[in-house]
This record gives C-alpha cells, structure tokens and sequence, in this order.
C-alpha cells in the first residue's frame, strides 16, 4: 500500500490510541496496585521513623519502574503473537515503522514520563497523609539525588533489547529475553577471558609489577580501554541496532 510507506502522524496517534484503548483495564488495574504498594510503603516508613521518609520508597519505585517496564514492552506485540488476532493486526492500514514507532513510544517515552509522573503524585499523597496521620512536619521528596535522567536512559537502552524480543519471540518474551541476555553476557566473559589468556600468555594473572614494562600495557587495554569501548557502545550503540533489528524482524512478520 503506498500511503503506508511513510510516517503519518495521524496514523501513529491512532494506532497509541488503539493500545491504550484495548488495554485501559490492564493498564490501570497494574498503576493502581504498584500506586497502592508505594503509598504503604511512605506511611509505613514514616510511621516508623516519627517523620516523612522516601529512602525505601524510591527503592522500591525503581525496581517497579525496571521490572514493569521491562514486562509491559515484552508484551507489548502479544496481539501479534496469537492467533485469532494477528491477522487483524497486521491488516491495520500502518506502515511496518508506524507500527514499531507507536508501541516504542508507548513503552519507553510515554512509560516513562507515566511513571515519573505517577511516583511524583504519590510522593506528594503519601506526605500529605504522613504528616496529617502522625503529626510529622511535611517534607516533599528531594529528586535530585535520585538521578532519575540516568535511570531514564539505562531503561531506554534495556527497553530497546526487550521491544527486539517482544517482536523475536511467540511466548514467555520476557523470560526468553533475559534467557538470552544471560547467555550473551556469558559468552563475552568467555571470549574475553580467552582473549587475554591468548594475548598475555604466561604473564595473565600476574601483578603488574612482575610483568615486562613493555608489555604492561597489555592488561590496562583489558581493564581500562575495552570497559570504556563497552560503555560507549551501550550507550550509543546497543538501543539504534536493536530498534532496526526490531523494524527488520517486524517487517518479516508482515511479509
């Protein structure tokens, strides 16, 4: 279809507003549940501690953002996957990119500006109720500490891997994407350990002043150079090459 070989913004708006629509209930049952946990969680520790407290609530935030994210991107294709309704899923009159663009806005972008925005409420709700229900003196949450643009971007990098196994995988998408993450990563510690057993010979695992000075070197490319080459790619790398995986594998899919 020719229409469909470009973006349309008006496509995308309604194939996000198709998701949410099918989806409402899910969606909100899963806020309301991690919503309610959190609020226990600042009244709990306030009540403990005689004074409005947030330290285990944004550790518990942060394990519900990652996990959840992570399960609601590797479900986000379940229409495609089954049966009765991946035809009508790929009859949608929408580009192969509209449809990546639109489930990865929705799981990434709008995940996260919904996330934040609902841990910001919370706070703000569960210091009310602490300083009303214990007499405390009301003290919002300090974000600063919290770094909350680097959590956003190590989630955007992860979200990346699982919306490829999302589209990759027919069942259990999470679980097979952490199966082979667990394996990739394997692997490598494999194939570097050999690497430098290779490479320094007799030298590997000895202390750096028993080694030649000329080949000194040697063991800073694998503890210096190689971790900073491993950054770069994770950064800069790893969420562009999964994406296209992802357009290629979906495209497949519509073939």
């Amino acid at each position: 279809m020719k229409t469909n070989s470009y973006i349309n913004i008006e496509r995308l708006y309604y194939l996000m507003k198709r998701y949410i629509t099918l989806n409402t209930k899910t969606i909100l049952i899963a806020l309301a549940a991690i919503s309610g946990l959190l609020l226990l969680i600042i009244l709990a520790e306030s009540y403990g501690t005689q004074q409005v407290r947030y330290e285990g609530y944004m550790e518990t935030f942060y394990t519900a953002f990652f996990l959840g994210g992570l399960i609601f991107t590797s479900r986000i294709y379940h229409e495609l996957h089954t049966p009765e309704k991946s035809y009508q899923y790929l009859s949608l009159p929408a580009s192969t990119l509209e449809k990546l663009l639109s489930h990865w806005l929705l799981s990434s972008i709008g995940y996260i500006l919904a996330s934040f925005l609902a841990m910001y409420m919370v706070a703000l709700l569960g210091g009310l109720l602490s300083s009303g229900l214990f007499q405390t003196d009301f003290q919002f949450i300090d974000l600063a500490p919290h770094r909350l643009p680097q959590a956003a971007g190590i989630y955007l990098v992860l979200q990346s891997i699982f919306l490829f196994g999302a589209v990759s995988f027919r069942g259990h998408n999470f679980l097979k994407t952490i199966l082979g993450l667990f394996l990739f990563g394997l692997f490598i510690s494999i194939f570097t350990s050999l690497a430098a057993r290779v490479i320094l010979g007799d030298v590997f695992g000895q202390e750096l002043p028993h080694i030649e000075p000329g080949i000194q070197q040697i063991p800073a490319f694998f503890s210096e150079t190689v971790p900073a080459i491993m950054e770069s790619v994770l950064w800069y790398v790893v969420a562009p090459f999964f994406l296209v995986a992802s357009y290629f594998k979906l495209k497949e899919r519509q073939v």
